[in-house]
């Protein structure tokens, strides 16, 4: 069994904070309170800080630590345009590698989605509770991930995550009362349920072409929470 290093705990532990969302653009990373978490020195907490920083996620700033970048609307639309090209590559390789198993599980995720719209439907509510929001994000991000995974390329894997990751940091209205959320989640759905049809039909011009669309589409819904809800929608 591989021993997991002091190092790559750091590394690891501090990544999955930024993809629960508990950090964001401009926050300052504490060397001793990471250490203190994590139960390691300051020491890997450095490194695993330096390496982030290497790739592009975090910025050093001299005589005052790390901190998580800080992206210009410029950055931003030019990494999520990226993502789009590379979310979709991922879901053409992946229509020609998914099992039955990939699939089922693809079709559970796509169900669990759709039961949570219809339980907002059915409340006639709006929005969904906190810990409703966390369950519906990971069921969407998860879904997204299968198909990463199993389109067989590790490099193009890292990058789609490591730009999750900026989608993470950078989407700070994401609680904004103006989300409309039971109209977004309803479209979320729709977009995955489109996309597993042309998965299970290994039709992989036809899962670029609807998974291209739903990451464009939600390209422009997120600019408007990074820019914030204007008050008039």
């Amino acid at each position: 069994m591989a021993v997991v290093s002091n190092r790559q705990r750091a590394y690891a532990h501090i990544r999955r904070k930024m993809a629960a969302g508990e950090l964001s653009m401009g926050e300052h990373l504490s060397e001793e309170a990471l250490a203190k978490e994590i139960g390691v020195s300051r020491t890997p907490v450095r490194e695993a800080l330096n390496r982030l920083g290497t790739e592009g996620l975090l910025e050093h700033t001299p005589n005052c630590g790390a901190y998580i970048k800080s992206f210009s609307r410029q950055e931003l639309w030019e990494l999520l345009e990226l993502r789009a090209l590379l979310e979709g590559y991922t879901a053409a390789r992946a229509a020609t590698r998914l099992g039955p198993e990939q699939l089922e599980n693809l079709q559970r995720l796509c169900d669990e989605m759709l039961r949570m719209c219809r339980m907002l439907r059915d409340q006639k509510r709006a929005n969904f509770t906190d810990d409703e929001k966390r369950r519906f994000s990971l069921a969407d991000a998860t879904f997204h991930q299968l198909v990463v995974d199993a389109c067989g390329n590790d490099r193009v894997k890292r990058l789609v995550e490591d730009y999750g990751l900026i989608s993470k940091l950078c989407n700070r209205n994401w609680d904004s009362p103006k989300s409309l959320e039971f109209n977004n989640a309803c479209w979320t759905w729709g977009a995955h349920a489109r996309i597993l049809r042309a998965l299970k039909k290994h039709d992989s011009e036809g899962a670029r072409r609807w998974m291209n669309d739903h990451i464009g589409r939600s390209e422009a819904t997120f600019m408007k929470f990074f820019d914030g809800w204007d008050e008039s929608l």
